[in-house]
């Protein structure tokens, strides 16, 4: 099976992408997990197609949650949020009831390099 992606390896998972004239499809693969998206929905078609031939697959429809992340898909824009993962962190390390601060550090704080030149 020859798709022509390039490759890019993300430290534990991969990032495929295949872009044709204005055409442009991104491929991420973890594990067994593969998330992919496209601007020419008329194309991924025959991406899906060749995927099929060599790997057994599940087209489970639009992403909603993946690796940690919630995903909520608008007309004009993708939301991405942590707000579930970071709730069970909490929970998991007794933090819960910790109250939340909107800047964890002092306001208008001046950072300086202590060395160097």
């Amino acid at each position: 099976m020859k798709l022509n992606f390039k490759h890019y390896d993300l430290d534990g998972a991969s990032l495929f992408v295949k872009k044709v004239g204005k055409i442009i499809v991104y491929l991420v693969v973890y594990v067994d997990d593969l998330l992919m998206t496209w601007n020419n929905k008329s194309y991924i078609a025959s991406i899906k197609k060749e995927l099929r031939k060599g790997f057994e697959m599940t087209y489970l429809g639009y992403v909603h949650y993946y690796l940690g992340i919630e995903v909520t898909q608008h007309p004009k824009f993708i939301l991405l949020s942590l707000k579930k993962y970071t709730g069970y962190l909490l929970n998991k390390f007794g933090m819960i009831e910790c109250n939340p601060l909107t800047t964890p550090m002092e306001h208008n704080l001046k950072l300086t390099s202590t060395g160097g030149k």
